[in-house]
């Protein structure tokens, strides 16, 4: 089970939103007053909360990460839009 405060806390809801299948980099222009320190930190606390899932890809060079919501996840936004 989520816990409420963890999700209200501040950036989550907005990264949420903003978690189509980007990268970190495509992210943090999304959101331009977040740090790169703080997104990176509130991308694993989503992780752990099983909300979003990190994707690897390791058949390129460089390796290339992408972020997409889990079904949790987009249950979770549907929620909150009503």
């Amino acid at each position: 089970m989520i816990k409420i405060e963890k999700i209200y806390k501040k950036w989550v809801v907005e990264i949420l939103f903003k978690i189509k299948g980007q990268r970190f980099g495509e992210i943090k222009k999304e959101i331009p007053r977040i740090t790169p320190k703080v997104l990176s930190l509130k991308l694993k606390e989503l992780e752990k909360a099983k909300l979003i899932k990190k994707k690897i890809n390791t058949s390129q060079f460089p390796i290339k990460c992408n972020y997409f919501l889990t079904k949790k996840g987009e249950d979770f936004i549907k929620i909150i839009k009503k």
